[in-house]
């Protein structure tokens, strides 16, 4: 896991961080509101060179809730367009297929305004970016989570619990409970 404070000119302007598991990085970024407008794609990129050069990334992930899913304020900005903008593509192939048909649409009608319901659809799925070297796919079906819950239930069921369950709440957390045996 890696964490930054972003300064300009000695002024917090953001921060940053990743969860990199081999050539994979699970990257977030937030601006503060002051400087959103303007350097967001350029400072964006900068960040995802420097986890390639430092951590030897190659996929990029970002999280739905980055995206507008069960976000309002991602969801009003349009922050699934910014991304797609700089080559992210859904994982999903359902959501793949969708923003295709989006981006024909607009290339075909320009001033086409996507319906709400697909702007709400459009965020509900990780997207990637596969720099150069990058095996097409590869990471498609992969997420973090899993791997945790894999560690989990094993060390719960097998540290008094004898029932490990895990729910995800919707906005990509998942609650991992377990009932403790009394015997």
């Amino acid at each position: 896991y890696h964490s930054m404070l972003l300064f300009k000119n000695g002024v917090p302007y953001g921060y940053a961080e990743a969860l990199t598991l081999f050539e994979r990085t699970d990257a977030g970024l937030n601006l503060f509101y002051t400087f959103r407008d303007g350097e967001s794609a350029w400072v964006y990129a900068r960040l995802l060179r420097l986890f390639r050069q430092v951590l030897g990334a190659r996929v990029f992930s970002v999280d739905p809730y980055q995206l507008g899913h069960l976000n309002a304020e991602g969801l009003d900005s349009g922050a699934f367009w910014f991304y797609r903008k700089l080559g992210f593509r859904p994982s999903a192939p359902r959501l793949l297929r969708l923003v295709e048909s989006e981006e024909r649409k607009m290339s075909a009608r320009p001033g086409h305004r996507s319906p709400a319901r697909v702007l709400r659809e459009l965020p509900s799925g990780h997207v990637l970016f596969e720099a150069p070297g990058a095996e097409a796919g590869a990471w498609d079906d992969f997420h973090v989570r899993h791997l945790g819950l894999a560690v989990a239930r094993p060390m719960g069921s097998g540290h008094g619990c004898g029932t490990v369950v895990s729910v995800e709440d919707g906005r990509g957390l998942v609650v991992v409970a377990g009932r403790v045996s009394t015997s």
